[in-house]
């Protein structure tokens, strides 16, 4: 009931709680809390909207933070991290060769994504090139938001708090198992680049 208040109220007021929930993904996602649970939360709290505008926004920034962290006071750790992990040594060599293209893959790709911007800081890339790229973040956190989304909606249904329409209940089904599918063919297509880019960096003399 509270929630349906806040949303009857002003834009500026209506923005509040994703707004700092945005903050709270920030921090926890930091610390490597699962991105997919705290998107289902922010899906059932605030809708498909509002959820995925909550998750993209502290999923960035949080990103960012991870960059300059890595950057500025634990490369040299991080180095040693990657000695004992070849892949992600592999990595981080492929993407100093790949670029712009290699880096955004690795967005799609189903790698822990604090991980990732955590090696792409420790290997010194630009930081314009990291913030654009992660933009490739979105539509995974949309997948997911869209998750709680529909867990809400049935929920609700089961419950009879709401009674949508036989099509609006199928549009809302069919949309996220469709969302569900792109998202794997995209994520089996980046997975397939990153190995082909791997291959050949370990290929390399």
């Amino acid at each position: 009931m509270r929630l349906k208040r806040w949303r009857r109220g002003s834009p500026d007021l209506a923005s509040w709680p994703p707004l700092v929930f945005a903050g709270i993904v920030v921090v926890l996602t930091s610390v490597f809390v699962p991105s997919s649970l705290l998107s289902a939360v922010a899906g059932a709290l605030f809708g498909l909207g509002w959820g995925t505008l909550a998750m993209s926004a502290g999923g960035i920034v949080g990103a960012a933070l991870n960059y300059w962290v890595a950057h500025k006071l634990l490369g040299n750790r991080i180095a040693g991290v990657l000695q004992r992990h070849p892949r992600l040594q592999a990595i981080q060599r492929a993407v100093q060769r790949g670029g712009l293209r290699l880096q955004f893959m690795l967005r799609l790709a189903p790698v822990n994504a604090v991980s990732v911007s955590y090696v792409l800081g420790a290997t010194g890339v630009r930081f314009p090139t990291f913030l654009i790229v992660t933009v490739g973040l979105i539509p995974c956190l949309f997948v997911e938001v869209y998750f709680g989304y529909m867990a809400r909606h049935i929920t609700s249904t089961a419950a009879n708090v709401t009674t949508p329409s036989t099509l609006h209940h199928a549009l809302t089904i069919g949309g996220f198992l469709l969302c569900v599918v792109l998202m794997i063919s995209i994520g089996r297509r980046a997975q397939r680049t990153l190995e082909e880019a791997e291959a050949e960096t370990s290929a390399d003399p």
